[in-house]
């Protein structure tokens, strides 16, 4: 089973969205979350990219070896 990793807010953020809170606004922290599910997104793929960046190398340094 895959847990959720926890969301560390900063105090600002932890104060304006209690401020929101108290002005009956439920939404803001989905935002918050929303975001950081892009930026984990694009890390995946940056990785994905980066791990076959690093295959090509590979293959050209073996086949540059063979000579």
């Amino acid at each position: 089973m895959k847990y959720r990793t926890r969301v560390h807010y900063t105090e600002e953020q932890k104060s304006l969205m209690w401020d929101r809170w108290q002005e009956g606004d439920n939404e803001l922290p989905d935002l918050y979350r929303s975001t950081l599910h892009r930026l984990h997104q694009r890390l995946v793929e940056l990785r994905e990219d980066i791990g076959a960046i690093t295959r090509e190398v590979e293959q050209l340094v073996t086949q540059g070896t063979e000579y």
